[in-house]
């Protein structure tokens, strides 16, 4: 039976598969370190969002978090292509693969993911970047990295092993960006959207849209 990607812990995905967290990689420094210009329009957009974050961030549910602060953000960006197949962003959706632990053992694996862009009309087919968030609350009793690594490892295996995969995770007002490349993933530091870390982040996701779109042409 597949093991679900909520049931996985951090350490336990790096035991299973032989994963192993480093300082840094030189995907993860190149996007956090984005510095894209933000128009007009986005700093409205965006300052409206984060009074509204500031004033109910630890009232909201994780479902008010992700509907009125999480997803408007990432709609901002709009991580839509013009074709609306070769990269779009999904929600609730399912992945399924089989991955090689350390003794060379099949390991069937499946889950729900919160968000992705992924390429694909239906349904994804070639993921690129995985979102999962968490209210405080919930904070010691789930593992949001462990869970978005093996979420990540699955879209790597789907890829081919192509590229890096980027991933996010959130915990109420709290964003670390994470890159798994290989058998290597690294952390950025803790960026808070009630702060101006605000502007960075939206930096961060709009860096991750162009990449995306030179990703959608590797063969």
């Amino acid at each position: 039976m597949a093991k679900s990607f909520e049931h996985w812990e951090r350490e336990e995905v790096e035991l299973t598969f032989g994963v192993e967290q480093v300082e840094s990689l030189p995907a993860l420094s190149e996007w956090t370190n984005a510095q894209d210009s933000i128009d007009e329009l986005d700093k409205s957009l965006v300052q409206r969002l984060q009074n509204k974050l500031v004033k109910f961030y630890d009232l909201w549910n994780e479902d008010e978090i992700k509907s009125f602060f999480n997803i408007p953000l990432i709609e901002i960006v709009d991580f839509t292509a013009d074709d609306f197949v070769t990269y779009k962003t999904f929600t609730q959706r399912n992945l399924i693969g089989t991955i090689k632990d350390v003794n060379g053992k099949d390991v069937e694996l499946n889950g729900r993911v919160e968000l992705l862009v992924s390429k694909g009309k239906q349904k994804p087919r070639q993921p690129y970047f995985f979102f999962n968030e968490y209210k405080p609350a919930l904070k010691g009793k789930n593992d949001p990295l462990g869970q978005l690594l093996i979420a990540m490892l699955v879209g790597e295996e789907q890829n081919h092993y192509k590229f890096p995969i980027y991933g996010v995770y959130v915990i109420g007002e709290d964003w670390r960006f994470v890159v798994l490349d290989g058998k290597k993933y690294a952390l950025s530091k803790t960026f808070s959207a009630i702060e101006d870390d605000i502007w960075h982040i939206l930096r961060i996701l709009k860096f991750l849209k162009e990449r995306i779109k030179v990703l959608a042409d590797t063969k």
